[in-house]
């Protein structure tokens, strides 16, 4: 039994927080084939720059993207 499904656990964790971020690299891959599938009427080298803003919890999908980009982005 994994520790993170233990009763005590899941009791803390109402609003799921944990199968979602154990969800995250399957939501981004299917976030990144979407975007790669999708056809621009304007050139992508256009755009120069990328917010991804959100608070608390929220904020985490901004904390994962800029780690798994790090080596490719120039401002943090």
């Amino acid at each position: 039994m994994d520790e993170l499904d233990m009763p005590e656990v899941l009791g803390i964790d109402r609003a799921g927080l944990i199968d979602g971020i154990a969800r995250s690299v399957d939501i981004f891959d299917f976030a990144r084939v979407s975007a790669e599938a999708l056809e621009l009427s304007f050139p992508a080298d256009v755009i120069s720059n990328v917010i991804i803003c959100g608070m608390g919890g929220s904020a985490i999908a901004g904390d994962l993207i800029a780690t798994t980009h790090y080596e490719r982005t120039r401002v943090p």
